[in-house]
């Protein structure tokens, strides 16, 4: 039944509640914008996947046809600010009339999508954006306001007032949900694919002959014209491939000839070069292989724990065409600067990579088990856990002598220097060729088809 009460325009309050919270959705829009166009990291969403932010962006989520779905969200709120300025008594009704429809639809297409994306968040479990989640509150209190305060369902003769029936306001939010739903098919039929940046290029042999693992900074000035920065050492000095006791004086190694250069340019556009060689690094197939991929991650991440379990089934699809660099950037204050406060579900991931570090300087095979196993389990090891284990794989007293070794130490500062200049710090991060890709895949498939980029790789056992 209609509303026999003659329609008052909103209140001055009202009225200005209402393009203020727009302009708050708006404005937390274009951060989550800026940080998936940029790959710099909003507060909170930095390279600690704990809080669920991270997660969400790296997401298939995340976008709808390629365009990121925080761009999208502009659209409404920037209607919902808009048409606010004219429900005032004193324009005309025709405006007045006009605006309340467009705020009809564009709140119902806000709320529609901030159900969908709760669902992914909470049941689908992509993780929890505190972003989004400010953007979702945002959209409901705006239908609140507009539904509260809106000119719906009135039954009045006073042509100076304007009126949508309530008919019309159910058409309206259909064409919203209608509008939602067409973007969530899209999301839904697109098959889920790794989101993929080009970073510039990693694989080739660079040098001939024996040669110490130190950076090779290059001074000239790369096509661009800009100048190259210092850039991180993915390899410690001291590295040996036949893993020398910690007690081995630190002096630079001589390691065979299998020099790799991996080329990144960071969100300046800087050229950074950096000169490595994989008989000298942690790694899970020949390091003579004619790929390989680095691979960034934590073993306290939960992502990182899925995307583990995908790089399996890689190795064994695609043999020896491949090989996996595994660099830990551990989530934690303690070793990661860029970690401001650690989350208590990473406590310890420093101590655990160094430990699994240790493990690769006693015995390689040996942190192949240990790595293998640290990711079996559902939840993280504990570090009391890890201990145990490792000291069955080589030993309590080798395991003992390593905790003097400086190498472990230094090469996670090394891959945490590596991470911040990625186009994203994100964990688990993959770099492949000239591809880097941050996240774990929706499946098996997706990681297959991402490095299947590369027309090399074909596999052995589809």
């Amino acid at each position: 039944m209609a509303k026999t009460s003659r329609y008052q325009p909103p209140s001055l309050s009202i009225r200005i509640l209402i393009p203020v919270i727009a302009l708050v959705a708006v404005v937390v829009c274009l951060l989550l914008l800026w940080d998936s166009v940029s790959g710099n990291a909003l507060p909170g969403c930095g390279p600690d996947n704990a809080s669920g932010c991270s997660s969400v962006l790296a997401s298939r989520w995340a976008s709808v046809l390629g365009v990121p779905v925080s761009g999208l969200a502009l659209i409404p709120y920037i209607f919902i600010f808009t048409a606010s300025l004219h429900i005032s008594g004193d324009q005309p009704i025709q405006w007045q009339q006009i605006a309340w429809k467009v705020l009809i639809v564009a709140s119902f297409i806000a709320v529609t999508a901030a159900a969908w994306f709760t669902v992914l968040m909470f049941l689908v479990g992509i993780g929890l954006c505190p972003y989004c989640l400010t953007i979702h509150a945002c959209g409901v209190v705006l239908l609140v306001l507009v539904v509260t305060n809106g000119p719906i369902n009135f039954r009045s003769n006073d042509i100076k007032a304007p009126q949508i029936g309530l008919t019309t306001a159910a058409q309206l939010a259909t064409l919203a949900i209608l509008a939602v739903g067409l973007l969530t098919t899209c999301q839904l039929l697109k098959p889920p694919q790794m989101e993929s940046q080009v970073i510039a290029g990693l694989g080739d042999v660079v040098t001939d002959g024996y040669t110490n693992p130190s950076p090779n900074i290059d001074s000239q000035l790369p096509p661009d014209g800009k100048k190259k920065q210092p850039s991180p050492d993915i390899n410690s000095r001291n590295q040996n491939h036949t893993a020398p006791s910690p007690s081995t004086p630190n002096q630079p190694a001589k390691l065979p000839p299998n020099i790799r250069k991996l080329v990144v340019r960071d969100s300046q556009g800087n050229a950074r070069t950096i000169q490595f060689n994989p008989l000298g690094l942690p790694i899970h197939g020949s390091p003579y292989a004619p790929k390989l991929m680095l691979c960034l991650f934590d073993y306290t991440c939960k992502h990182c724990r899925i995307m583990h379990n995908y790089l399996k089934l890689a190795q064994s699809r695609y043999g020896d065409q491949f090989a996996i660099i595994s660099l830990p950037a551990p989530l934690e204050s303690t070793c990661n600067a860029q970690i401001k406060e650690t989350h208590k579900s990473h406590k310890n991931a420093c101590e655990l990579a160094k430990l699994a570090l240790r493990i690769w300087r006693i015995n390689q095979d040996a942190f192949r088990q240990f790595d293998h196993w640290m990711f079996e389990s559902d939840e993280p090891r504990t570090l009391e856990e890890a201990y145990v284990h490792a000291s069955q794989l080589v030993g309590y007293q080798p395991l003992e002598n390593a905790r003097k070794d400086p190498w472990p130490a230094r090469q996670i500062s090394n891959n945490i220097e590596l991470q911040k200049i990625l186009p994203s710090q994100s964990l688990p991060a993959l770099i492949f060729g000239q591809y880097f890709t941050k996240g774990s895949p929706a499946n098996a498939k997706t990681l297959f088809d991402w490095i299947e980029q590369d027309p090399d790789m074909q596999p052995i056992h589809p």
